[in-house]
């Protein structure tokens, strides 16, 4: 604080100024600015200045040489314009575990009916270049009915949201197989009515068996 009379910085514990001998009120005391705390620590009872009354092992009012920047926080990587949101699960429904299961059954007959008709006929039987065909035949069967065979056990599926980029139509057979490209799920099996409504760079969520690249749900959200 300052006396009155001589504008001299004087502490508040003085009952009169040491330097004109001005008598202090108590509203004068009361008034006294937060500078006064810094006063009472530096300035000794002569108001000389003194720096060793500091001590930088405790906090001071205005102190920054223990003052240490915060760190910064980066963000996510391989973060998306769609979201960085990892894709949840839900549970797979009888009926999508009777799909996988009557999708991993056909390419099991058909491998066992190519074996059938191979055995019926001695000439094919005693080819080994028959059975080289045959056994690359039942590798890609064996594949796809494991991948389906480790979507129904799992008994869950993956809900993602994620933006459709292209669809496909491919005619292996008679029958054609309808795929939808996405940035994140990759090539999925949509289905001929999905593949109707789909609409290029549109985002939708999706359920979908990982391993066997089923779809089960697509819904539009923008």
């Amino acid at each position: 604080m300052k006396c009155p009379n001589c504008h001299s910085t004087i502490t508040t514990r003085f009952e009169r100024c040491p330097r004109c001998d001005w008598q202090l009120n108590a509203s004068a005391t009361a008034t006294a600015s937060v500078d006064q705390f810094s006063n009472d620590t530096v300035w000794n009872d002569e108001l000389v200045w003194n720096p060793e009354i500091l001590d930088r092992s405790s906090p001071q009012i205005g102190a920054t040489w223990d003052q240490m920047p915060l760190p910064s926080v980066a963000a996510p990587p391989n973060s998306a314009p769609i979201g960085s949101s990892m894709p949840t699960t839900t549970q797979l429904t009888g009926s999508q575990k009777f799909q996988l299961s009557v999708n991993a059954l056909l390419p099991f007959t058909s491998v066992a009916m190519v074996i059938w008709l191979v055995l019926q006929f001695d000439e094919l039987a005693a080819s080994s270049f028959v059975w080289m065909i045959v056994g690359v035949f039942g590798l890609i069967g064996g594949w796809q009915i494991t991948l389906q065979l480790l979507d129904m056990f799992s008994g869950v599926a993956q809900i993602q949201v994620d933006r459709l980029s292209k669809t496909q139509i491919v005619k292996y057979t008679s029958r054609p197989l309808f795929y939808g490209h996405f940035e994140r799920a990759g090539r999925l099996n949509i289905g001929r009515i999905n593949h109707k409504v789909a609409q290029h760079g549109a985002i939708y969520q999706i359920i979908y068996s990982p391993h066997s690249k089923q779809l089960w749900m697509m819904k539009h959200l923008g």
